[in-house]
């Protein structure tokens, strides 16, 4: 006997069959197939859809909570690759960052994530390097500013696969209904410049980011993105 997960992978295929056809009563077959499955093994949409979702899971390389930037560029990289994303704490694993899509987009997404987080902290780091005569606060705040700018230097050069699918988005929120019920959302509130050093850091950064390679190593045919809802959670 058929056990629910393949119950759920074969339900999910007979909807797929009937959106990807252009034949009326080929499409009315498939979700008649779909829809006994569905009844006979007690599933419904959302576990159907949520069915179709890949996660992939990345370390923060930090046991505490992360930073509001490198929740933001996790965000960032869930915006270019069409899936959302949360942070989880793993106790002694430390922080993770969940990304989750259809297809190859959550390992695209996490990917990405990871090399953009080695170029920024290397860079974050050399800048902080060069600031003198200021207090360790002092240093700390004009590197997340930083890291501000060069974040919105590589968000730029992610618009260009900005879009939605709608299909995608139902899924997307039928997984999160499922596994991260309990998920809180989190305001990632940008860092205010205080002086014109201070401006200068995030400028600093900005250049930066734009000779940032976003892309080296990972697919170059991605899908379309979906608008963020899930990173800082």
């Amino acid at each position: 006997m058929m056990d629910q997960d393949k119950a759920l992978e074969k339900a999910l295929k007979c909807l797929a069959r009937a959106e990807g056809t252009d034949s009326e009563h080929e499409a009315e077959t498939a979700l008649r197939q779909a829809r006994a499955l569905m009844d006979k093994y007690h599933l419904d949409m959302g576990d159907v859809l949520a069915a179709g979702v890949v996660e992939h899971q990345v370390r923060c390389g930090t046991k505490s909570k992360p930073t509001n930037w490198m929740f933001r560029l996790a965000s960032v990289c869930a915006d270019a690759f069409n899936c959302q994303v949360v942070g989880s704490p793993y106790q002694a694993r430390g922080w993770h960052f969940r990304f989750y899509g259809i297809g190859m987009s959550s390992e695209l997404a996490s990917h990405a994530y990871s090399m953009l987080h080695h170029q920024l902290v290397k860079a974050r780091k050399a800048f902080v390097a060069k600031q003198s005569r200021c207090k360790l606060a002092t240093k700390r705040r004009r590197g997340d500013l930083f890291a501000q700018g060069w974040i919105d230097a590589v968000s730029t050069k992610v618009q260009q696969f900005a879009g939605a699918d709608q299909t995608t988005i139902t899924a997307l929120l039928a997984y999160e209904a499922k596994h991260f019920a309990d998920a809180t959302t989190q305001e990632l509130k940008r860092v205010e410049a205080r002086r014109a050093h201070d401006a200068k850091a995030s400028e600093h950064g900005r250049s930066a980011g734009r000779h940032a390679h976003l892309l080296r190593g990972v697919h170059q045919t991605p899908p379309a993105a979906l608008q963020y809802g899930g990173a800082g959670r």
